[in-house]
């Protein structure tokens, strides 16, 4: 189901992902895969630290740390010299949580020292999957179960 307003299609995910949750918790898992846009020779070595920190790792760090602590989310990363991967843990309720995913793909996009290639992620309530999606920052797609039951609805969505 392709629509013309983002604005719209995010309202509409919001009532699907509220009417599946049931307003009840939710766990929402995004994994997200990052690129340096620096230099490969901008490469400093941090104090007390026996590794190389490049400015893509410390400003992918940065930018996590901020929602980590801003959405009170869990994070794994994996970061080399010009790519890694983030995963965010956030448990929030069906109404809020394509809130706070929107919010946090919004405050990833655009940092400097690096670019989100990629997301993908899943909403979970209890052991069952209740929404999956991927895409990139400018287009999301979402799979989730149709109000029949039966069939899955696509929703495409841009920030």
């Amino acid at each position: 189901m392709v629509h013309d307003s983002y604005r719209d299609v995010w309202d509409i995910l919001r009532d699907e992902i509220t009417r599946i949750l049931e307003d009840c918790e939710a766990i929402l898992i995004l994994n997200l895969r990052f690129a340096s846009t620096e230099p490969q020779d901008n490469i400093e070595v941090e104090e007390g630290e026996t590794y190389l920190q490049t400015f893509f790792t410390k400003s992918v760090k940065n930018v996590v740390k901020k929602i980590v602590e801003k959405f009170k989310a869990g994070s794994h990363m994996e970061l080399k010299r010009e790519r890694g991967e983030v995963t965010l843990f956030l448990q929030s309720s069906g109404r809020l949580i394509t809130d706070d995913l929107r919010s946090m793909v919004r405050e990833l996009v655009g940092g400097q020292g690096y670019v989100l290639e990629y997301i993908e992620g899943e909403i979970r309530m209890d052991e069952d999957i209740s929404a999956l999606f991927y895409g990139s920052p400018s287009k999301l797609i979402f799979i989730l179960p149709s109000a029949d039951g039966r069939k899955l609805q696509i929703l495409e969505t841009s920030l």
